[in-house]
């Protein structure tokens, strides 16, 4: 029964957002059904996440897949809906997002019994000499307060676990750190990715979503996190 809900929810998602996407793309006023429809779709996102956060079902992330993401920013920025209706498009696009890229992470191969682990040091090899004390420092505290716990040949985030707080926390590193470029226009994502077993294009759409579909908002608990840079 919860996985017809699932489906039937996708199916509706997809409705919306072709109907709506030919408004935009027309240029035509939406009517009253569809406003409604409009405003409906986090709760459907809901549905479909419920579901798959309890099954991780990869037949719905194929399903998720389908549905034309690529619309939802054209939507968002609409000026003809209002602010409540617009925020109900980008946390559905957010719910999408997050399930499909979650499905397309590699899994975490188990590590072999000769392999040995990696010292703190050899996984923060990346970190210019000048703040590994610094870095160092970050990571005691995430692992001392129960955010992480270390891996062999890096860590794995436990506590309140977002792909959005990763990459935020992987985003302040690259500014406290001076990760990034002398332009400032290219991050290092690929050495978290490896740190935390995670794939580069999860920071990169992350990140791009930041700059021109979301705005610059910060997830749940980025204070918390913040604070451990120094």
């Amino acid at each position: 029964m919860e996985d017809y809900k699932a489906y039937q929810a996708i199916a509706q998602i997809k409705q919306i957002v072709h109907d709506a996407g030919l408004c935009v793309a027309n240029e035509i006023p939406c009517g009253s059904t569809l406003k409604r429809d409009l405003n409906h779709l986090e709760e459907l996102a809901y549905i479909v996440r419920g579901y798959y956060d309890a099954t991780k079902d990869n037949a719905i992330a194929h399903e998720i897949a389908s549905i034309h993401r690529h619309v939802f920013p054209q939507i968002i920025a609409w000026k003809k809906l209002q602010s409540k209706t617009q925020t109900s498009v980008a946390r559905c696009f957010k719910i999408l997002h997050d399930i499909a890229t979650h499905a397309n992470e590699p899994q975490q191969e188990p590590v072999k019994p000769d392999t040995k682990p990696m010292g703190i040091d050899e996984k923060l090899a990346f970190i210019p000499q000048k703040h590994i004390g610094a870095a160092k420092a970050t990571f005691a505290g995430l692992l001392n307060d129960g955010w992480i716990k270390n891996t062999p040949t890096g860590f794995e985030w436990i506590k309140n676990k977002t792909n959005a707080l990763i990459c935020y926390f992987a985003d302040l590193a690259n500014d406290k750190w001076e990760l990034r470029n002398k332009d400032g226009n290219k991050s290092e994502w690929k050495q978290f990715a490896k740190l935390f077993n995670m794939e580069a294009k999860t920071f990169r759409n992350w990140k791009s979503d930041q700059r021109n579909h979301t705005g610059e908002v910060p997830p749940k608990n980025a204070d918390k996190i913040k604070a451990y840079f120094k």
